[in-house]
């Protein structure tokens, strides 16, 4: 669940420095001239507190935050510029209370109603959701509360009560980036307070649009349009096309034709599939034609070993656009999309097969689907006007997802938008490159691609990318092979330094592969050294120049005091 897009819609309303520095002076009234102490350090409370809304929100009123580190469902519901919460990620209610009481004060619900609301966000109707949502989308509102919160901890605190309910205040990017708010607050508190003002009085919130979900109706009424589809070869994989993909795929190509028929491929062949029974006659034949025949066959083993070297299910999926009949069409597109977000889940909760899990559970809800897909399709077939695909898979798939028990649905986004590809690319190399001394693309390319995954089917997870990596790293026969022998006390930069101080008069080329078998071997620094002097590069350098020349005229003087 992302629930800055389900409530939210994915709106976002940016707030600009100058605006939030006028309401700051508005309700924060006593602090703004004053100081923060924070962890020892102390800053100037207007520029730290703009810090504080940056790291919190990134100055967008509109946030939401989506915390779900234990993924039990229950979301730590945050709210605003402050990220104000309405409950903690452990479901325990915070500020629920307050902003109800404020409200029944503006008139939004009434005492009675009070009771119904009360509850965590998850538990709350779509249209509760979207109550607190508009509410929680004031300013005013946010400012207010904050203040309440600041003002209320400042009394009771035990550092000071400086911005001790704002778990930024610990994030190494708000004291970063406190300099640069320093230099800006300075120069818009050096203009007159008119023109904070003026910009605090023309600031516009864009309204917040809620969307209807359209799917729930035609997904359960069995008379509703179905979205149309190219078709699907569905069901089971004939097991004739099942024994010919095993013996043109592993059989066929290791077969001696000098051996004929008494070839052992061939042999074994007739055994595991055939208990030995295939006549000289159809295995010539066999031999011959390539087709196996499907008389005498054991099919029990013929299924299993299919599904082990074909990588796949036997049971053929109708959900890939490979299985069309013909050209596919953008309900089967969307099918496809859901059925990625349920093997993502029953992947993420340990299941083994997901492949054929997801297949076997949606393929039977394939009609409600599209009707439900149908709902959000205009005459031509497209996507209706103020809604995209990421609409449509979210509502069709939770409604599908009823009775699936095999963890919550990872949240729905192009893990493009959500993920900088190129970046998490570029940390990896550098961290590959310093640990296993070789930048191995394959092995980034790989890693890069299942930590996205993996966030998009666990999206409350707290793993830092660099942690994944270097998990990753730590599981490859490579870094095995390096680290054997490093103490349990020294870290793998520690280890791998000696020998590189060792090995700079080599080549970079060559002084990886020194580093790495003097490491492997657990050598010492010294012998680094000499296998460094003897290699290509090492043997011509001034360094093993001197040595050689140094070992010569101690000889020298050995032999002629003897």
């Amino acid at each position: 669940m992302d629930l800055n897009y389900d409530i939210y819609e994915g709106q976002t309303q940016p707030v600009e420095s100058q605006v939030i520095v006028a309401y700051a002076e508005q309700y924060f009234a006593d602090y703004v001239d004053t100081q923060v102490e924070v962890n020892g350090e102390t800053f100037d409370f207007l520029p730290y507190l703009l810090a504080i809304v940056n790291a919190e929100s990134n100055t967008d009123l509109y946030t939401v935050s989506e915390v779900d580190a234990n993924n039990d469902g229950i979301f730590e519901a945050s709210f605003g510029l402050f990220q104000i919460n309405w409950e903690t990620e452990s479901g325990t209610l915070t500020h629920a209370n307050t902003i109800l009481t404020k409200m029944i004060r503006d008139g939004v619900i009434t005492q009675a109603e009070k009771g119904t609301y009360l509850n965590n966000i998850s538990q709350l109707t779509t249209e509760q959701m979207q109550t607190v949502a508009q509410y929680m989308a004031n300013i005013n509102v946010q400012f207010e509360i904050a203040s309440e919160i600041y003002k209320g901890r400042k009394k009771r605190g035990t550092n000071n009560g400086d911005f001790e309910d704002w778990g930024a205040r610990n994030a190494p990017a708000t004291a970063q980036s406190y300099d640069n708010y320093k230099l800006e607050v300075d120069a818009i508190l050096a203009k007159p307070a008119s023109e904070r003002l003026d910009a605090k009085n023309k600031f516009v919130q864009n309204p917040v649009n809620f969307k209807q979900k359209l799917a729930e109706g035609p997904f359960d009424d069995p008379n509703a349009t179905q979205a149309p589809t190219a078709g699907s070869d569905g069901g089971t994989i004939p097991v004739n096309e099942q024994i010919g993909f095993i013996y043109n795929n592993f059989v066929a190509p290791t077969f001696n034709p000098a051996n004929g028929i008494d070839d052992f491929q061939i042999q074994e062949f007739n055994n595991i599939y055939y208990q030995g029974n295939l006549t000289d006659q159809e295995l010539e034949t066999l031999i011959k034609t390539g087709v196996p025949p499907t008389n005498n066959l054991n099919i029990n083993a013929v299924v299993g070993q299919y599904s082990r070297l074909a990588g796949t299910s036997a049971y053929r999926n109708p959900f890939l656009m490979s299985s069309q009949l013909s050209e596919p069409t953008l309900a089967n597109a969307i099918l496809g999309e859901i059925y990625s977000l349920y093997k993502k889940s029953a992947n993420a909760n340990g299941i083994l097969d997901s492949d054929y899990l997801a297949t076997a559970y949606l393929t039977p809800k394939i009609p409600n689907m599209l009707r439900g897909i149908q709902s959000y399709l205009d005459q031509n077939g497209n996507i209706l006007a103020g809604y995209n695909i990421r609409d449509v898979v979210k509502d069709v798939g939770n409604l599908a997802a009823r009775d699936w028990q095999f963890g919550t649905l990872p949240d729905y986004a192009n893990p493009d938008e959500q993920y900088d590809r190129n970046q998490l690319k570029n940390t990896a190399t550098g961290l590959v490159t310093q640990l296993l001394l070789d930048d191995n693309p394959n092995f980034v390319n790989k890693v890069t691609d299942d930590y996205v995954d993996y966030r998009i089917a666990n999206p409350g997870a707290k793993v830092e990318f660099n942690s994944y990596v270097f998990n990753a790293i730590k599981n490859t026969g490579r870094y095995k092979m390096i680290y054997k022998n490093k103490p349990l006390g020294m870290t793998e930069q520690q280890y791998i330094s000696n020998y590189n101080s060792a090995t700079q008069i080599a080549a970079p080329g060559e002084q990886q592969e020194l580093v790495t078998a003097q490491a492997a071997a657990g050598g010492t620094a010294e012998t680094a050294k000499i296998a460094a002097m003897f290699g290509e590069t090492g043997s011509r350098s001034n360094q093993f120049i001197n040595s050689i020349e140094q070992s010569a005229e101690s000889l020298h003087k050995l032999f002629r005091k003897a």
